[in-house]
């Protein structure tokens, strides 16, 4: 939607716009061999690391010809179970036998969500890490850190998505990923019961990054360069870790991607949060039972699939789109409100990346109503005055403290619509097609974009931090590739953008490593976003102009070189019109 941002480099002087194409050139277009698809095969002989606590065994595994360190299922934390369920993670103490790290961990509880992965071995057992190295006598290598997505109600680091081989090799750097507890048994809280801990999935979240940082340059890696990388609900954990005073000191870099904290900022409030369980309790009919934990476990033990599902948060929470199990102001991980917290952090020099995708909206339309918004349209928007009555419907939807003035926004996204039909002139199917648009646009404003540039607004405010952006909107063909044609029938339709999600399986280089299922295309979108991180973590900085609050230069990030490689965020200023106090109230 060419209103939202300006595909030239307006407002850069012609010395800088020829500057940036000369970086552009020889950074990311370095041709990329005929021989794409990267092949893998194992090395089974062992390989042990001989740490202050213990030793831990993985094994060798060569991608082309050379030979990458891996470790599998390594325990950063006790087991979370007996006495230390729904309690903060005990660190991993000394250990007299060698940790046998190569099988993939356990996924931590949560319902069937049909992912693809490498272990299906649902359990409480689960607090376990994976490490893909490159090995080694040189010096310290960056480390990324990546936190898994899905909505704080599933996901795992056994997922196929997150095979660290690839973007370990490539980005010269050491991987990391991790379990943390999810759900029920990561995020349950009632103001009653003072014995169970809120938010033990984000202190697991800390836990993992203390066991980084006190064993990872055993492995190689630099304590002193790591890089926290997540999307969407793992972006949102990042931010939530960059004010935490919990995570001050464990992380230098971070790459954000479609989340931020401010997302369900009014969500997050002790008295929201007792009531969501509380509703949840009554769903599994345990709220009047003697003992309501053994309740649900019984239940669950039964079916897994009782437990919250990303539909269940839409009907347990307040606001009836978003589908994030939230995240208590508990006073000590999370101690106040995001913003009133970036006011008073610790000067600190942080570098980070961050970015969205031009169609963050279109999977909240579709989980609401999919004859308006499903990959394939059965219901189309007909007239401006039903797309109107559309958007006022998800509006009443919304949960915010504040009163919505519904006019000015549907004005505000509609209004340039409004100048050419009337109210009751039919629309061309085509005309139907950019209704819908703009109402998900008006959607991934209010959930993904604006509460990002919102959170980077502030810590530009600060004046300690290096921040760079990036503006994603590949999305690949359904007739070559096998991945998008899956993709666009379930996920993201030909109607609809850049979707949000995709960018993971790019950044690990999934393209290579299941080559039958991308194409060229795919190959080399993945390689420019893997290069791209290469020289952050390494540089802490892009060789680009760095943001400030007035100016904001953003990198596409698409497989269409004819297109424009830089451009300028007015971002801001729709988000200023419409959905900034929303996520602002609190600081004052």
């Amino acid at each position: 939607m060419s209103k939202i941002y300006n595909k030239s480099l307006v407002g850069l002087t012609t010395v800088n716009a020829i500057l940036l194409v000369i970086i552009y050139v020889l950074y990311y277009r370095t041709p990329i061999s005929n021989n794409d698809r990267i092949k893998t095969k194992l090395n089974v002989h062992k390989i042990i690391i001989d740490t202050e606590s213990g030793k831990i065994a993985g094994f060798n595994q060569k991608i082309n010809d050379d030979r990458m360190q891996v470790f599998l299922g390594i325990p950063y934390a006790e087991a979370p179970i007996g006495k230390l369920r729904f309690q903060p993670p005990k660190a991993k103490q000394q250990w007299n036998e060698t940790i046998d790290a190569v099988n993939w961990p356990n996924p931590c509880m949560q319902p069937d969500q049909s992912l693809q992965l490498n272990n299906y071995n649902f359990s409480e057992d689960c607090l376990y890490l994976n490490i893909w190295s490159p090995g080694g006598n040189d010096s310290l290598k960056p480390v990324i850190v990546v936190i898994h997505t899905g909505a704080f109600v599933f996901g795992s680091a056994s997922e196929s998505k997150y095979n660290g081989l690839f973007l370990a090799h490539h980005a010269e750097a050491i991987v990391v990923t991790f379990n943390y507890r999810l759900n029920f048994y990561g995020f349950f809280y009632r103001s009653n019961m003072t014995d169970i801990v809120p938010n033990v999935g984000m202190l697991d979240q800390v836990e993992a990054f203390k066991w980084i940082h006190k064993y990872i340059r055993y492995f190689n890696g630099d304590t002193n360069r790591i890089t926290l990388v997540g999307q969407s609900s793992a972006a949102l954990s990042i931010g939530m870790h960059i004010v935490s005073p919990l995570s001050q000191g464990l992380i230098s870099q971070a790459i954000m991607m479609s989340g931020s904290p401010l997302q369900v900022n009014e969500l997050n409030e002790p008295e929201q949060v007792d009531k969501f369980w509380s509703n949840y309790l009554h769903y599994m009919n345990c709220y009047n039972t003697e003992n309501m934990i053994d309740c649900v476990d019984s239940k669950i033990a039964k079916n897994r699939s009782r437990l919250v599902s990303m539909e269940m948060v839409k009907q347990l929470a307040d606001d009836k789109l978003f589908v994030n199990i939230p995240i208590m102001i508990d006073g000590h991980f999370q101690p106040n409100n995001p913003i009133k917290l970036l006011n008073n952090l610790p000067k600190k020099n942080l570098s980070i990346l961050y970015g969205y995708t031009n169609d963050e909206g279109s999977w909240i339309a579709m989980l609401e109503d999919r004859e308006q918004f499903g990959t394939h349209i059965r219901s189309h928007i007909q007239s401006l005055y039903q797309a109107m009555s559309t958007a006022e419907l998800f509006l009443n939807k919304m949960f915010t403290s504040l009163p919505i003035n519904k006019t000015k926004i549907i004005d505000y996204y509609l209004n340039h619509l409004l100048k050419i039909h009337t109210t009751q002139m039919d629309m061309t199917t085509v005309d139907t097609i950019i209704l819908h648009r703009i109402i998900t646009n008006m959607l991934g404003d209010r959930y993904i974009v604006c509460p990002m540039e919102k959170f980077i607004d502030s810590l530009l405010a600060t004046k300690n931090s290096s921040i760079y952006q990036y503006y994603w909107q590949y999305k690949g063909n359904p007739r070559t590739s096998i991945f998008w044609n899956t993709f666009q029938r379930v996920w993201c339709g030909k109607w609809m953008g850049s979707c949000h999600s995709f960018e993971m399986f790019a950044i690990f280089g999934i393209p290579f490593l299941q080559p039958a299922l991308f194409d060229h295309s795919d190959r080399l979108v993945s390689m420019e976003l893997i290069q791209m991180v290469k020289y952050f973590i390494h540089k802490r900085r892009l060789p680009w102009p760095m943001l400030d609050i007035h100016h904001k230069i953003f990198y596409n990030i698409d497989s269409d070189y004819e297109k424009f490689i830089f451009g300028n965020n007015f971002k801001n200023y729709d988000c200023e019109k419409t959905w900034n106090n929303f996520y602002s109230n609190k600081s004052t």
